[in-house]
């Protein structure tokens, strides 16, 4: 582990990289010295949990590369900046998390103000996802960011994954591997092979996607639709 306090006495640092060593915790709070690091790399370790408040405090971070560790867990306020009167700062562009295993991840949770994360690219590819909640694509619509997600594992059943799959269509091909008689198909292939039909709550949200208000309750559309995504495969 980085040992505490190691970093106090580096308010000048601006890159910082730590890939390829055998890094296994990184306690919260744990780079506050450093208040003009911009760049920061802990790739190649053997990371399994990123706790909240680890970049506390890194007003100045822009760039985050934690590709390539064992990462199971990731605290929902991990990447929020917080100001001295506890709003949100936040300069982060690039956020790597590839070659993990991060079986969910709710992009509402991890980026809520959306217009505070407008330029970010955020690396989800080569990990264990296998669907993607409703806030999450509500989210991809409202902020226009797509994340990269090639090389998961993805469960391509109509209930599951139809109101993504309408969303990110589109985007580079994304492969999947559930249910077994479609293994190695395209995303592309699901209209064809399945035959998907719209169900109200991807209906729902494509009628979201083309409202030209701002000003529209997201958890209430949630709950309009079923909301509760206990039986949705993560």
């Amino acid at each position: 582990h980085i040992p505490i306090g190691l970093f106090e006495n580096l308010g000048n640092l601006e890159f910082l990289d730590l890939s390829g060593n055998l890094i296994a915790t990184i306690f919260p709070k744990t780079f506050n010295g450093c208040q003009r690091l911009s760049h920061l790399t802990i790739a190649m370790n053997i990371l399994t949990e990123i706790k909240n408040e680890t970049f506390s405090g890194l007003t100045t971070l822009q760039f985050l590369n934690l590709s390539n560790n064992e990462l199971t867990k990731v605290g929902t306020d991990a990447f929020k900046c917080y100001n001295e009167d506890d709003s949100i700062v936040c300069n982060l562009r690039y956020i790597d998390l590839s070659s993990n295993k991060l079986a969910t991840f709710n992009l509402q949770e991890y980026f809520p103000g959306e217009d505070k994360f407008r330029n970010l690219s955020l690396i989800l590819s080569d990990n264990k996802l296998k669907s993607i909640d409703n806030d999450s694509v509500i989210w991809i619509i409202r902020t226009d960011i797509f994340p990269e997600l090639k090389g998961n594992p993805w469960n391509c059943s109509c209930s599951n994954l139809y109101h993504a799959f309408n969303v990110l269509k589109d985007s580079p091909p994304l492969f999947c591997e559930y249910p077994r008689v479609i293994q190695g198909e395209s995303w592309t292939a699901l209209e064809d092979v399945i035959h998907c039909n719209e169900t109200d709550e991807s209906r729902r949200i494509r009628d979201w996607d083309s409202a030209e208000t701002d000003e529209i309750d997201v958890k209430n559309i949630t709950s309009q639709v079923g909301g509760d995504d206990r039986d949705v495969e993560h």
